[in-house]
């Protein structure tokens, strides 16, 4: 496929994960004291991590804008418009100097409430006041960038889909999350229980469990959220292919998604190849 064809149609995009010093988990604040559970998972910081984009000359790596407050509102008002005109979804155009124009309406302020006047008996009543003109709706254009549109599509993908076997990441006597180097790999009689895949992100869905749930876990390994607790229940394919040794996960939120686990080893890792679309029909799908 030449060039020029290449950068009309895709993005190739790599991933940087750093755990610095300030990512550590917060110790327990009482002296010598063991750490229960329940705080391991209410004190996890966000993983740091860099998206890069490969650059048109296909050598150097592009650095994506960072999802900082700003984008995150502009992100926001951009899709509020997209659901205006009836979309929930635009396709990338694979040019990152692109701008998609978009629409932030400002509805006007409520009409003031006259209150009634009371007329004392015997007295004129006062000359009405004139009727306040009605204002229409205030209507901005702005655009977004598209490489700052690519940053979030390819945030929300690695939220759903950012999947690492249990044990491969642990947290050590420093409450750090670092790799554990001596993960051996799931065996194949666990291959297919959502339990034994984590989301290398902040724990979002295990603050929704019982305590008694969360204090039976393994805080060293269990501290990320497992696959099982995704929603909606049967979003990952699972198969395991005896004459191979492998097992691989595919996305049905996010089509596109492959991961894979040589069993019983330390190799595993993940792919997606798509055009950043997330399957909304999925809960209807799996009735």
């Amino acid at each position: 496929m030449g060039q020029g064809i290449r950068r009309l149609c895709e993005y190739v995009i790599a991933e940087g994960i750093g755990f610095p010093p300030e990512g550590k988990l917060e110790r327990n604040k009482v002296a010598g004291s063991e750490p229960v559970v329940t705080e391991y998972f209410d004190s996890v910081k966000d993983i740091p991590r860099q998206f890069f984009r490969l650059g048109a000359d296909n050598v150097s790596w592009v650095p994506l804008p960072a999802i900082t407050p700003e984008i995150s509102q502009k992100i926001a008002d951009f899709e509020t418009d997209l659901r205006r005109v009836g979309n929930v979804f635009v396709p990338l155009s694979g040019n990152a100097a692109n701008k998609f124009a978009y629409k932030v309406i400002i509805p006007p302020p409520p009409k003031k409430v006259k209150e009634p006047v009371v007329v004392p008996e015997g007295e004129e009543p006062p000359a009405p006041e004139p009727e306040e003109e009605e204002k229409g709706p205030e209507i901005i254009d702005k655009e977004l960038v598209e490489d700052e549109l690519l940053a979030h599509l390819i945030a929300q993908i690695n939220f759903a889909t950012a999947v690492v076997p249990r044990g491969a990441y642990i947290l050590n006597s420093s409450r750090q999350v670092t790799k554990n180097l001596y993960f051996s790999g799931i065996e194949r009689a666990d291959a297919h229980d959502l339990k034994n895949y984590m989301h290398l992100r902040r724990p979002a869905a295990r603050q929704y469990q019982s305590e008694a749930e969360r204090a039976s876990l393994d805080k060293h390994k269990d501290f990320l959220d497992s696959l099982d607790l995704d929603t909606p229940n049967g979003c990952w394919s699972v198969v395991v292919d005896d004459s191979s040794n492998v097992v691989t996960l595919r996305s049905l939120l996010y089509p596109g998604f492959f991961f894979y686990h040589v069993l019983g080893s330390s190799s595993y890792g993940r792919l997606y190849v798509g055009n950043a679309e997330r399957n909304y029909d999925l809960a209807f799908m799996l009735i």
